[in-house]
């Protein structure tokens, strides 16, 4: 099983992209993305829905902790 945080790392890295440009395309800060990939927080339902749109993948892979 693999948390919010690493799924979210793991499409980070997949796209070549640093903590700060990554933020820049989900429209948010470098500390929220670092925060997420660290597990010291969680977003909400909808910012989860949003980024997936924004990253073109499915919402439930950044979800389903199985």
């Amino acid at each position: 099983m693999s948390t919010f945080g690493e799924r979210l790392k793991a499409v980070r890295t997949e796209k070549g992209m640093t903590q700060e440009e990554f933020a820049a395309l989900l429209g948010t800060s470098k500390q929220v993305i670092s925060r997420y990939e660290k597990d010291q927080r969680t977003p909400k339902i909808t910012a989860v829905h949003s980024y997936a749109k924004k990253l073109g993948i499915d919402p439930v892979y950044l979800i389903d902790d199985e």
